[in-house]
C-alpha cells in the first residue's frame, strides 16, 4: 500500500539499488529519471511538478518496499534529486486515472499511425462496417452489455481519431458513418428499454456463457485484460438477476449459471423464464440425490460377487478407459457424449421424462439420438470403436 503523505527524499547505497531493482521486478520494470529529466519528457512545468506528483501519483516509503512491507503499483518510477551534491530517491506509481489516460493516449496514438497509413476513405468504411457489425450483435444479444460496452469504447476512440484526420470534407464516408452510429445508438436504446422477463433471460444467457466461457462469441479472447472485466461485470449482473428475478439463495449461484449457459430454448419462447430456472435446478437437485442414494446403496449378492471377482474389476475398468479414450479421439460432439453416458445410466432416450433429466430441448434431443442410430455417422464411428464390445450372437439361435 503506498504511504499517505508526503515522504523526504532518502540516499541510497550500492546494495540498496541493487535490492530495490529485484524488490521491483528487475531493470526493465521500473523507470528511473533525474527530475530534469522526468520534467522534460512529461512536459510538466518545474513548477508544477510536486503538485503534480501529489494529485496523479502514489509515493512509495522505500525502506517499506525493501523490507517487503509495501507492495509497488504498476510502471514504478524512481524520482532522482540532488541535495548537498548527494542523489537522493524517491519511488512513485501513477494512479489508476493516470494510467487510464496514458492507456487512452497510447491507444490514439497507434490508431493514428495506423490511420495514416492507408487512404482515409478505406479506413472510414472499414470503422463504418465494424459499427454495423456492433449494431447487429448487440441487435441479435449475441454480446453482453458490459462487452459490447468494451468495444464501442474501442470504437469510439477510432473514431475520433479519424474525424481528427480527415483531410477534406469525405461527405459521403461521414453521412454513412453518422448513420451507422445513429443505428447504434437506436439498437442500444431498443436493448435497454427491453424489461420483459424473455428479454432479462436472454441478457442472463449471454453474460452467463461470458462468465463461464462457455459457447460465448470469441469476439475478446485475444485481449484477456477485457476479458477479466467483462466476467466481472457479467458476474455482478447474474447476482442481481439471481436475488431480484429469481429468487435463489446465493449458493445455488454457480448452479444457474450452468442452467442458463446451457439451455438451448430461445428465451422469446420460454413464458416465464424464473420458473423454467427453478425447475431445472429442482431436477438438477433430484437427480444428484438419486445418483448420491444409488452410490451409497448396499451392494446386491451379484454386484458382491462381481467385486470377489478380478476379471469383473480388470473388465470394468478397461471398459472405462476405453470409453474415456474413444470419445477423445472420436471427438465427440457434448451433446452426444452426455446422450451415450445417459444410456450408460440406464435412461432411455425416446422416454417422456428423459428432456427434462438431461435439461434438453425434446426436439433437439430426438435429433441427438438419431444421430447416434447405426445409418448415421456418429453411430457409425461408435460402433466401429467399440466393435469389441458388442454382444456375441448366440450360433443355436442363428441356426
Amino acid at each position: 500500500m503506498a504511504t499517505e503523505g508526503k515522504l523526504i527524499p532518502i540516499p541510497l547505497s550500492d546494495e540498496d539499488k541493487e535490492r530495490l531493482s529485484v524488490a521491483l521486478g528487475g531493470p526493465g520494470a521500473f523507470s528511473m529519471f533525474e527530475e530534469s529529466e522526468f520534467i522534460a519528457q512529461s512536459g510538466c512545468p518545474p513548477e508544477e511538478l510536486e503538485r503534480w506528483l501529489e494529485s496523479c501519483w502514489l509515493q512509495h516509503d522505500i525502506r517499506a518496499v525493501l523490507g517487503g512491507l509495501e507492495k509497488v503499483g504498476p510502471q514504478p518510477l524512481l524520482l532522482v534529486g540532488f541535495e548537498d551534491q548527494y542523489a537522493t530517491v524517491r519511488l512513485f506509481c501513477p494512479t489508476e486515472k493516470l494510467l487510464w489516460e496514458n492507456a487512452i493516449e497510447d491507444g490514439l496514438t497507434r490508431i493514428r499511425e495506423l490511420i495514416a497509413t492507408r487512404p482515409w476513405p478505406q479506413s472510414a468504411e472499414e470503422i463504418t462496417s465494424q459499427i454495423a457489425a456492433l449494431t447487429a450483435a448487440c441487435t441479435a444479444r449475441e454480446l453482453p452489455t458490459s462487452e459490447i460496452k468494451l468495444l464501442w469504447f474501442a470504437l469510439t476512440v477510432a473514431i475520433q481519431v479519424l474525424v481528427e484526420l480527415r483531410g477534406r470534407p469525405y461527405t459521403d464516408q461521414m453521412k454513412q458513418l453518422h448513420a451507422a452510429m445513429v443505428a447504434f445508438a437506436q439498437a442500444c436504446h431498443e436493448r435497454g428499454s427491453d424489461l420483459s422477463p424473455q428479454a432479462k433471460y436472454s441478457e442472463a444467457r449471454v453474460s452467463s456463457r461470458r462468465a463461464l466461457s462457455e459457447n460465448h462469441n470469441p469476439v475478446l479472447d485475444g485481449f484477456p485484460e477485457l476479458v477479466a472485466i467483462a466476467r466481472e461485470i457479467c458476474s455482478q449482473e447474474l447476482a442481481a438477476y439471481m436475488a431480484e428475478d429469481v429468487r435463489l439463495s446465493h449458493d445455488q449461484f454457480l448452479d444457474m449459471l450452468h442452467v442458463i449457459t446451457h439451455d438451448r430454448a430461445d428465451p422469446a419462447t420460454v413464458a416465464n423464464p424464473s420458473a423454467r430456472i427453478r425447475a431445472a435446478l429442482s431436477r438438477e437437485h433430484r437427480r444428484s440425490q438419486m445418483l448420491y442414494r444409488k452410490r451409497w446403496m448396499p451392494l446386491s449378492p451379484a454386484q458382491t460377487t462381481g467385486l470377489e471377482d478380478p476379471h469383473a474389476v480388470e473388465s470394468a475398468a478397461i471398459a472405462k478407459i476405453d470409453w474415456e479414450r474413444g470419445k477423445r479421439d472420436l471427438e465427440l460432439p457434448p451433446d452426444q457424449r452426455r446422450a451415450v453416458e445417459a444410456r450408460f445410466d440406464g435412461l432411455n432416450l425416446q422416454a417422456s421424462g428423459v428432456p427434462d433429466e438431461l435439461a434438453c430441448d425434446p426436439t433437439h434431443l430426438e435429433s441427438v439420438r438419431r444421430s447416434l442410430e447405426p445409418d448415421r455417422r456418429w453411430g457409425q464411428r461408435l460402433r466401429k470403436r467399440f466393435a469389441a464390445y458388442a454382444p456375441k450372437r448366440n450360433p443355436a439361435r442363428q441356426s
